[in-house]
């Protein structure tokens, strides 16, 4: 995975395991042994790892965050949460809420993937309205997740306005692979300039801590180049940036 990234001249990557409950000692003890063994293959590949986590949403998140359970990206004040796939907690959005009362930045893991949004895009639309950035899978953008996430993650991209671009590998298969086809629909729905920031300059904001990017306006008509020729330039000019994602 190290290597694929790197040869997309990515700079920087956000670890995330799934967390399903509170960061006890052996879960912790086990993600910081996985990054000492990641950090010099990374290094050796000119790639910067970040520590964080996918926390599943429960009433009792933005209390651990308030009392500093360190379950963010590190270093910053932003958590990525996921919802169960098969329904929507009542409470969700409330919960979400609560998380930016304690001055933390709730991003969404895969919000076209929940079969609730795919129903009703409101519930994600609305979130996003309410400050909530969106974490869009390039392998949902490509159709590996079937044409209701397809469906959705176009409509995220294209409505909600803080959206960033993730693959949510966990290994090197399926959806790491997915990163170009992705790209390159997310170019022809957006536009090369908002597809760049949406792939780098949104995430690298976060993970540096900083206030999101003003977003470049959406381009209704893009190139005629075909969409690999524009996804692999737009590859090739993140990489001369510091922090690649």
């Amino acid at each position: 995975m190290l290597r694929f990234f790197a040869e997309l001249g990515v700079r920087r990557l956000a670890a995330t395991p799934h967390l399903h409950g509170a960061l006890d000692d052996r879960e912790r003890e086990l993600v910081e042994r996985g990054l000492e063994a990641v950090a010099p293959l990374a290094a050796e590949v000119g790639i910067s790892v970040t520590p964080g986590f996918e926390v599943l949403l429960t009433p009792a998140v933005p209390e651990r965050l308030a009392k500093g359970e360190p379950i963010g990206y590190a270093g910053t004040n932003a958590v990525l949460v996921e919802l169960p796939f098969e329904f929507w907690p009542e409470r969700s959005e409330s919960m979400i809420f609560e998380i930016q009362t304690v001055e933390f930045q709730p991003v969404l893991a895969h919000p076209e993937r929940y079969v609730a949004a795919q129903q009703d895009p409101s519930k994600v639309l609305e979130l996003g309205e309410r400050g909530v950035i969106m974490q869009v899978t390039y392998a949902s953008l490509a159709g590996v997740k079937g044409r209701s996430a397809r469906a959705r993650a176009e409509q995220v991209i294209r409505e909600c306005p803080r959206v960033i671009l993730a693959t949510d590998a966990h290994g090197n298969g399926t959806r790491l692979r997915a990163f170009e086809a992705g790209l390159a629909r997310a170019t022809e729905i957006v536009g090369p300039v908002r597809a760049a920031q949406l792939a780098a300059a949104n995430p690298a904001s976060i993970l540096a801590n900083q206030p999101f990017p003003i977003q470049a306006p959406l381009e209704r008509k893009p190139e005629s180049r075909s969409f690999f020729g524009r996804a692999k330039r737009g590859v090739s000019r993140w990489g001369d940036s510091k922090d690649g994602w």
